[in-house]
């Protein structure tokens, strides 16, 4: 919803559960105003809102918060998150707004993250809005005013595809939106 929490339907057992913020209770969802929903390998289910990350754990109906932590390297580097993305080895990305993405490895309960960095060992913009894996394993990340980012995972650089880029330049800087078709055209 848009601003009153998330609700989980059972449509085996036709029954519906409500997760909505609740001040008095911290293992409640973070904020109500959601942005972005993914269900993890184990079955957690994180969702993204403007304030922050909640990830239910649908057995205990309990979530987990994580909120940025500007003192910790390892925490979110935005509360705001706008897009999420787990990729092929079950890892998840999470743009947010004005952070940046990070990256939370599914081996290890913590965050990396990547800055913005015109030299090609950051993305372009802070503002991530989508993020699509290629055959190849690599990221395309869609940003609001940096066009589009595709991340070589092999050697950690960016490339960046922009209005001035001089091979297949995009029509605007402001990607909202990644589709790989059935015959992987971007």
């Amino acid at each position: 919803t848009e601003r009153l929490g998330i609700v989980l339907f059972d449509l085996n057992a036709n029954t519906q559960k409500v997760f909505a913020n609740d001040s008095e209770n911290q293992n409640s969802l973070v904020n109500n105003k959601i942005r972005n929903i993914i269900i993890d390998n184990s079955g957690k289910i994180w969702v993204g809102t403007v304030n922050g990350l909640s990830i239910l754990d649908p057995i205990s109906n309990q979530f987990t918060n994580i909120k940025s932590q500007p003192e910790n390297d390892l925490s979110l580097s935005a509360n705001s998150i706008i897009s999420m993305y787990k990729d092929n080895s079950g890892s998840i990305w999470i743009g947010t707004f004005y952070g940046g993405i990070n990256l939370f490895s599914r081996y290890h309960f913590a965050y990396s993250y990547y800055k913005t960095q015109n030299d090609g060992s950051g993305i372009s913009e802070k503002i991530v809005s989508e993020i699509e894996e290629d055959d190849k394993h690599n990221l395309w990340i869609g940003t609001e005013g940096g066009g589009l980012n595709y991340f070589d995972r092999s050697t950690g650089k960016f490339e960046y595809i922009t209005t001035k880029s001089a091979k297949n330049p995009v029509s605007h800087n402001n990607i909202k939106c990644l589709y790989f078709d059935d015959n992987k055209n971007l």
